[in-house]
Order: structure tokens, then sequence, then C-alpha cells
């Protein structure tokens, strides 16, 4: 029988998905998650910023500002370890499908999950991806025109309701229903969408030395500084209830590999490595029915380094007998 997922007393976590269509020809990147994080951040700012000044950090009106809340990081909560680092309030939903073009006509879409209270910033969105279209997206600015936004129904069901068409201007988004918790399954291995980028002692974790503890305890992790950030009730605490057993986990099969991404960052105006891992590995039964609530949610807010770029999405499925 499904669980009711409220009970981990977890910040609500809606996804949307915007469809637009391509007006010029558009030339995506192997990866486009930096391009798109660049473009709707840019537009956001440009749509938000009243006062113009050069940086967020002395300006009396970031509390109030979309731009700000989704893009700055403000300083972490008190009571969060203080080792690790705050987070964005969303994550990109994109697919590694290799570079490819776009042509006038064509539709493209972005994915974005929204975190807590970041729903509320729906329509700032809405509007910063309208105007992005203009600004033109990868390799020459490619221009694109936002049609439709969808909302999905129920989390993970795959159920997807039009809320926005440009032609009516109007947006209309839902209380999503209750989410449900599928029965954990006998066996469960974890697919690798986009390069996992975790660390072990100050130094990432490649193919060679991963073991199921790396992803586990950056999972609590995740979870935990999104609870603390971003949750209205006290924070839950998941590794501190779990990290002694996550800490014992046997290694198990996996079959991973080191996949290198490179990004261009306009703020620091050089290219940055962001390499990391790909592939599938399989959990220990036991482990994974005790973090079957954590692994199923996991699923919709990535795990590790730049899950604000889409890196760290992965999937759950069953693993072979």
């Amino acid at each position: 029988m499904p669980t009711d997922l409220p009970q981990l007393r977890f910040p609500r976590v809606l996804r949307y998905r915007f469809v637009a269509e391509a007006v010029t020809r558009i030339e995506m990147a192997p990866y486009a998650g930096s391009a798109w994080r660049g473009l709707l951040g840019g537009s956001l700012r440009r749509t938000s910023c009243i006062t113009h000044q050069p940086t967020c950090e002395a300006c009396l009106v970031r509390a109030n500002c979309a731009f700000f809340h989704l893009f700055e990081i403000a300083p972490p909560p008190q009571g969060m370890p203080s080792h690790r680092a705050a987070s964005h309030p969303f994550v990109l939903d994109l697919a590694t499908d290799g570079a490819r073009e776009v042509h006038p006509g064509d539709h493209l879409e972005l994915g974005v999950t929204l975190i807590g209270d970041a729903n509320a910033l729906l329509p700032n969105l809405v509007y910063a991806l309208i105007g992005a279209g203009e600004t033109g997206l990868g390799r020459g600015h490619g221009r694109f025109a936002l049609r439709h936004v969808l909302q999905e129904r129920s989390l993970s069901h795959g159920d997807w309701d039009p809320i926005f068409d440009a032609l009516g201007g109007t947006l209309t988004p839902f209380d999503a229903g209750p989410v449900t918790l599928p029965a954990p399954w006998p066996g469960v291995c974890v697919e690798l969408l986009t390069p996992l980028r975790i660390k072990r002692f100050g130094r990432f974790v490649g193919p060679a030395e991963f073991q199921a503890a790396d992803f586990l305890r950056h999972l609590c992790w995740r979870l935990d500084t999104l609870d603390h950030q971003f949750s209205t009730e006290p924070p839950q605490g998941f590794w501190a209830r779990h990290g002694e057993r996550i800490t014992q986990a046997p290694p198990l099969a996996s079959r991973l590999r080191w996949l290198d991404w490179t990004r261009y960052s306009s703020r620091q105006a050089t290219t940055m490595q962001l390499g990391g891992l790909v592939g599938t590995f399989v959990l220990p039964e036991a482990l994974a029915a005790d973090l079957w609530p954590l692994l199923w949610l996991g699923q919709w807010v990535h795990v590790g380094k730049a899950t604000s770029f889409g890196l760290g999405a992965y999937r759950l499925r069953g693993a072979p007998a």
C-alpha cells in the first residue's frame, strides 16, 4: 500500500515543465544545464532588480527579490552544520542527450523543480523565461518563444496538466494532490542520469573508489540541508538518524564511469570542468528498505554538487535478480 509522504514533513516539492518553440536555429551544447541556468538567472535579475546595484550583498530590498531568493545563497540558517553549503531552492531537470540543433518551429523543454516557498515565485520564472527567449540560448543565441507551462499533478506520477498558455496569458498553478510513496522494492538499482559530484575527504569520488555509503551519505546531507533551509517545522535530522548504519554499508555491484562536462562561467570569465559519475549501482537490500522514503524523494531534488545546473539526477529501478 502507498505511504503518505508528508509524514516526512519535508518542504513542498513541485515539478514544472516549460515548453518553448524555436524562432531561430539554436545550437545546444552536449549538456545544456549551464546555458539554461545562466539564461534564466540573467533574465530573472533583469526583471526583478529595482536598485540596479552590481551585486546583491548590500541591497536593502534583497529579502523581497525573486532573483536573490532563487539564485543567490543566503547565510545558512541557525542550527545547520557549518561544513554543509546552503542550497538553491530549485533544480533543473535536463537529460545528457548530446549536442544537437533545434530548428525553427521545433519544440524544446526545460524542467524546473521548485522547493518550499520558492513555488510562490513561479510567475516570476514564467515572466523571466518569456524575456529570455528574446535574449537567446546556446551558441549564437538562438531565439525561442515560450508557449506553455505544465505542472505535474502528483509528484513522480507523470501526469502533467497545462497551467499557462502564451495566447491566454493566464497562469493557474494548482495545489498538487497528495504525494504517495510506492512500497519498497525487494532490490534497488540506482541509475545516475546526470554527473554525480560527491567528495570523500576533500577529493571527488571516482568510479574505482565509489561505495554505496558515499551516495547515501550525500543523500542524507542534501535532504537535511533542504529541510533546514526551507521547512517551516523543526528539521528531521536524517543523517543523525541513519548515519551510523550508512557508514557500515557493504560495497555492492556498480557499473560507473566518469563523465567530463565543461561549462563556461560568465561570472568568472573562464571555462570550468564539472565532471562526475554516471552509470548504475545496486544498494544493499535491507538498507534500501530502511531508507526507501529518502531514496524515493531524492530523485526529485538531486544529490551532490551543482544540482541547480541539473547535475546529480538519478532514478530508481528494480535490481537485476
